[in-house]
């Protein structure tokens, strides 16, 4: 693997948790809360090293990049601007916990 250029963490997105509360009708609904603002690379779909992900995600249509949080994991989701980032599945890069890429799908 590629030595990590910080200088490609360009984008700034919004990490949200989920949780729940009840609506009028007493149905349980997701909400999402912010859990902080990083800098991360957003790449459409092509990175090598998630093969085996998009084996098991079909779905995953990019690949974000950012810097090491114990506290993600893949219930939470990803905003940029308007754009809603599922995440599917984290490496560890190089089990570093300095950098995680993340398998994400866009939901529009």
């Amino acid at each position: 693997m590629e030595p990590f250029n910080a200088g490609r963490l360009n984008k700034r997105v919004t990490l949200q948790k989920p949780g729940s509360t009840n609506n009028d009708a007493g149905e349980t609904v997701t909400t999402w809360s912010g859990q902080g603002s990083v800098w991360a690379e957003i790449l459409p779909q092509g990175a090598a090293e998630f093969e085996r992900v998009r084996a098991v995600h079909s779905s995953m249509t990019h690949q974000v990049t950012l810097r090491y949080r114990a506290d993600l994991d893949n219930t939470w989701r990803i905003l940029y601007g308007t754009r809603v980032f599922e995440i599917l599945g984290i490496v560890n890069a190089e089990e570093k916990n300095a950098i995680l890429a993340l398998a994400c799908e866009e939901h529009g």
